[in-house]
């Protein structure tokens, strides 16, 4: 249980540090801006605020300081600024903390730690399905942390240019593993902020209902928003076919289809694009609190244009995917605001532009420059849909039938909150629903998200376009059902459970709509931790041994305390995948697999000629020489090999030539410079002399 009991303190100490390093700050800016009236809140929502503030201010500042001036320049910053939001608390005091917030936060953390942390046991070690984008996650931070500057290098293919990556959300994991001094991990610093990440999420949709001005009372609803956000669509029901009829279980719900991943599991999974998304409805609110009755002050007027500046730069560096969406619902609110002449709210949204271009620019700069530009990063192309799509041939006819069946194919992925727009919007005129510019920016940003997820698509590895910028979507579409549901949550809370629901909800359809939608959330929940027998549709190379990823993890533990952590290192980058050497290394690698080689900016062809050049060793028997010459081409100064290797069997091989510098019963690390001295000739007792 060692491992295990090292990541459970892992994540409670980063989950402890990261609190006072994103929320004190956001503090302090709220109280120095007074953005949203913030001077004049009760002390509760100034610390809803605060994490609001933080987790949509600080990236970009963070971004461009630790690119100019380095970690500990962040670091100063974020104490700083702390201590200032200290002062204040000091000066107003303590909020009281409310039971049911703290009850939340404490299944949220019990949660966290149930699907992240490695099940050491017997000998072996289980780890969660999370790795396949955990990997990512801690590799940037380390990198990080190793230079202190940012970009970070490219953590799955060596060269000379730092990685062309949207990276703000790590900065803030990195200076959580340097204030933890050596007690925790990139890993557990990851974990312990997408541990706020999820509360920062339930604050913006009770901030979103409070701003529109759909909910009576949006500090109530906090718990019906939170079971909301807990709930998926309808994909369990294909997932259950297909694993009862055919055999074929899939690792998570929604990997069937292009991606509607429900709030709560998009937390989990790439917090950095919710991270983004609380940026960019902060600018929106920020931007929206202009629409006033009564004129305010100037300076008012541009703390909150500095604000949404701050905010959308930010966003471009915690997910450019879901920016897109949010420069795209600026636009045409500007233009709808032009056509209207209200010339008062289009020029703020051009300000907001200016500022955060000027912040964003160094950036995007280096995103361009960086990456190997092969080929468009957008195409346009109808979403899919699988369940029709293997009945027809590629082409336009399949085009059209995905066209066709778009309502479909929203109405699964979006489930029980499809249904609660729809009870929202016949229930409701457009007055009624749009009675401020929060509440048309709400929607304006869902319309916009369903026509470029409908009908553009990302070209670079996935089309997370396409899945990001729909989370403008199912935020509009929780709150709206949730101002729908609000009455009957109201009257459940004073009275109990009643069967009288809005006419347009018939009770039975809803609680089961709710429940397949909650019920797919556990699947996925539970997939993270019971993968490995899921050995098909997508998910076979990502198998690991239990005792090998044990030994692994021992074996990148002795490297981390004996290896300079600049040296190279390699593992066998064909499939089945490998993610130890981002999860637990701290050095770089040749290259990583495949998959995530050309994830941060390089070549294809120059990815797939490493890939020709290394696979080879670990898949053949070769000699030393041999190996170490392909080694050294490639600048790796260490190898890691494991009992899953096919070269581990070959007893005349290269890995049983030389003596390790590393080995347990499963893994050998071996210094490539031993392999070339076994290809030299042996001298005789007599020619010594």
């Amino acid at each position: 249980m060692g491992y295990t009991l090292q990541d459970l303190s892992g994540l409670l100490l980063a989950a402890v540090l990261c609190g006072p390093l994103l929320v004190l700050p956001g503090l302090a800016l709220g109280q120095l801006s007074n953005v949203f009236q913030f001077q004049e809140q009760t002390t509760g929502r100034q610390w809803q605020l605060a994490l609001l503030l933080g987790t949509a201010i600080l990236p970009g500042i963070d971004g461009v300081l630790v690119s100019q001036a380095g970690l500990g320049a962040v670091l100063a910053l974020h104490v700083g600024l702390a201590a200032y939001g200290t002062r204040c608390i000091l000066r107003r005091g303590m909020p009281r903390l409310e039971t049911g917030w703290l009850v939340g936060a404490g299944v949220w953390f019990l949660v966290l730690a149930l699907i992240t942390v490695d099940f050491d046991w017997n000998g072996g070690l289980a780890v969660s399905l999370l790795k396949i984008d955990m990997v990512k996650h801690a590799a940037t931070v380390r990198a990080l942390v190793e230079s202190g500057f940012g970009p970070p290098r490219d953590v799955f293919f060596l060269r000379d240019a730092p990685a062309g990556y949207y990276y703000y959300f790590y900065v803030l994991s990195a200076l959580v593993e340097r204030a933890g001094c050596g007690l925790l991990d990139s890993r557990a610093a990851v974990s312990g902020q997408v541990f706020w990440s999820g509360i920062a999420v339930l604050a913006l949709l009770t901030e979103i209902a409070r701003a529109t001005g759909l909910s009576r009372q949006p500090g109530a609803i906090a718990p019906l928003l939170l079971a909301l956000m807990c709930t998926g669509g309808l994909d369990l029901i294909v997932v259950l076919q297909t694993g009862l009829s055919d055999g074929v279980w899939i690792g998570q719900i929604n990997w069937w289809n292009e991606e509607v991943t429900g709030l709560a599991i998009s937390v989990v999974w790439v917090a950095h694009h919710m991270a983004g998304l609380v940026a960019c409805w902060v600018g929106f609110l920020a931007l929206a609190s202009l629409d006033q009755p009564a004129p305010q002050a100037v300076r008012a007027r541009w703390a909150a244009i500095a604000i949404a500046g701050l905010a959308f730069a930010s966003a471009q560096g915690l997910s450019i995917w879901v920016t897109t969406g949010a420069v795209a619902t600026l636009g045409a609110a500007f233009v709808w605001l032009v056509a209207n002449r209200r010339f008062d709210l289009a020029l703020p949204i051009v300000a907001a532009g200016l500022v955060s271009a000027v912040v964003a620019a160094p950036h995007l700069l280096d995103l361009m420059a960086i990456r190997s530009g092969e080929g468009a990063p957008l195409a346009l192309s109808v979403r899919r849909f699988p369940l029709l799509d293997q009945l027809v041939d590629a082409g336009p006819l399949r085009q059209l039938v995905d066209l066709v069946s778009l309502p479909l194919n929203y109405a699964i992925e979006f489930g029980v909150l499809a249904l609660g727009t729809l009870a929202f919007w016949r229930r409701r005129s457009a007055g009624s629903a749009h009675v401020n510019a929060a509440a048309q920016l709400l929607t304006l940003s869902a319309v916009v998200a369903l026509v470029i997820g409908s009908f553009v698509k990302s070209a670079i590895a996935n089309n997370d376009l396409g899945w990001r910028v729909l989370l403008f979507a199912q935020v509009a579409a929780t709150v709206w059902t949730a101002a729908v549901l609000e009455p009957f949550w109201l009257r459940f809370c004073r009275h109990g459970f009643s069967w009288r629901l809005p006419a347009l909800l018939p009770p039975r359809i809803l609680l089961a709509t709710f429940a397949v939608g909650f019920a797919g959330v556990v699947y996925d929940l539970g997939a993270l931790r019971l993968h490995q027998p899921l050995t098909k549709s997508g998910i076979a190379d990502v198998q690991a041994d239990p005792a090998v990823a044990h030994d692994l993890r021992g074996a990148y533990g002795w490297l981390n305390a004996n290896a300079d952590h600049r040296t190279v290192t390699q593992h066998n980058p064909s499939a089945p995948r490998s993610f130890a050497y981002g999860l637990y290394g701290r050095m770089p690698v040749a290259i990583s697999d495949r998959h995530n080689a050309v994830l941060f900016g390089a070549s294809h062809d120059a990815a797939l000629a490493r890939l020709a050049d290394l696979v080879p060793v670990f898949d053949t028997a070769m000699t030393a020489p041999e190996a170490g010459e392909r080694f050294i081409r490639n600048k790796v100064a260490l190898a890691v090999v494991t009992s899953a290797d096919p070269v581990w069997q070959a007893q005349h091989s290269w890995v049983w030539q030389v003596q390790p510098a590393f080995a347990n019963g499963h893994v050998r690390v071996i210094r490539v410079e031993t392999l070339m001295d076994a290809g030299l000739p042996k001298l005789a007792a007599g020619d010594a002399k």
